[in-house]
This record gives C-alpha cells, structure tokens and sequence, in this order.
C-alpha cells in the first residue's frame, strides 16, 4: 500500500525490528504522513515549511517543525531519537 494506508507503516515497523517509541516519523504531508502513522503509536514530526494550519480533519503531530535543521538536533549521532524521545515542542 502507500501512504495513508497503515500496510506500510505497520510493515515498515516489523520490518525495523525497533520499538516504536524510539522511531520518529517526519514528513511535510498532513494528510499521508499524519493519518496513516499517527493510529499506530508513531511519533510524528511534521516538516511545516510554508507555515501552514493544521488541519482539524488530520491527527495532530507531536511535533511540529519549520524545516529539516531543527529535525537533526533531536536525533543522535546515529540517527536514533535522543535519550527520553523528542521534545513535545520544538522550534527553530
């Protein structure tokens, strides 16, 4: 399936072998990144760029974002979500 549709998250969780509180979904799509990832537990960064509103139709993110940059602080040097997750809220 593609995005929205939870196939592809849920495979792509199994497939990472990693509990999920430890991944981090990030993308700049409302719609396909929030409502497909959201239902299962994922955390969710939204990548907002042009300042957009939310959208009462979608599921809220956990985190919303004004560009990649601020993305890379919360992440070790391995790419995985710092100690104690992300932040709730994040700005820069």
């Amino acid at each position: 399936g593609y995005k929205p549709d939870g196939t592809l998250f849920r495979y792509l969780l199994a497939a990472s072998g990693l509990p999920i509180s430890q991944i981090l979904h990030s993308g700049q799509s409302q719609f396909t990144d929030m409502v497909g990832g959201k239902p299962l537990g994922l955390t969710i960064a939204w990548i907002n760029r042009r300042g957009l509103d939310l959208d009462p139709s979608v599921p809220p993110p956990d985190l919303i974002l004004p560009g990649l940059q601020p993305l890379c602080g919360l992440l070790d040097n391995k790419g995985a979500i710092g100690p104690g997750g992300p932040p709730k809220h994040a700005s820069g």
